[in-house]
């Protein structure tokens, strides 16, 4: 079967809800083929298939700790609330529920500080996202000035939110002659997978931060 037709069969079964995982979990699905399809057509199939099946693994994982939640029942309370620990956590790996709906989760769960951080980096990855999509709305100088307090308070980003989070950031510091703003930002994007014309283009942005 080509990809075309595998996703548009499993475009069809989402709509018609044939294939039951819940629809947040095969959005999850139908996503990973769309990758897939849409790598496959650059020569990087391989590549997405690992994706794919790394994100198959993790969603098997998350539907056996569900299973093992509704077997407990009202029982084995302390161990029902280690497993909802673990599968909160596996569902915001997979980002599968609303940023609202986990912190209001992991209040009820009293998670730890540890938990609670990643909770909370989850949420704001979240708001970066809403931010991105309101660019055109608010003029991407406006964004850039946004997203730079964030930077500046210590906030960090999700790993996909990460590259925008830091080139806005390094963007506004160029703009606005902030060389410390501007080394945090570019040394974030240093560690990130950067082709090398992009690199150049950074370094002349670090170096007009700093007024040179």
């Amino acid at each position: 079967m080509g990809w075309n037709s595998l996703y548009y069969r499993g475009n069809l079964a989402y709509r018609n809800k044939t294939i039951c995982l819940g629809t947040s979990s095969f959005c999850l699905v139908r996503r990973s083929l769309f990758i897939l399809q849409s790598c496959s057509s650059f020569g990087n199939g391989i590549i997405c298939f690992c994706i794919c099946l790394v994100s198959r693994v993790k969603l098997q994982g998350l539907m056996d700790v569900r299973t093992q939640i509704a077997a407990l029942g009202d029982g084995k309370k302390e161990e029902k609330a280690k497993l909802e620990r673990s599968l909160l956590l596996a569902e915001i790996d997979l980002q599968i529920p609303k940023a609202e709906d986990a912190k209001k989760r992991a209040e009820a769960l009293g998670l730890g500080k540890d938990d609670m951080a990643i909770v909370d980096r989850y949420a704001f990855g979240a708001e970066l996202r809403a931010l991105r999509g309101k660019t055109r709305e608010l003029g991407a100088d406006a964004v850039a000035a946004q997203v730079a307090e964030m930077a500046k308070a210590g906030k960090l980003p999700t790993k996909d939110t990460e590259a925008w989070f830091w080139q806005m950031s390094l963007t506004y510091a160029a703009k606005n002659a902030d060389g410390e703003l501007g080394q945090k930002a570019f040394d974030a994007l240093s560690k990130l997978s950067i082709p090398e014309p992009m690199k150049k283009r950074l370094e002349a942005m670090l170096d007009q931060s700093k007024g040179k």
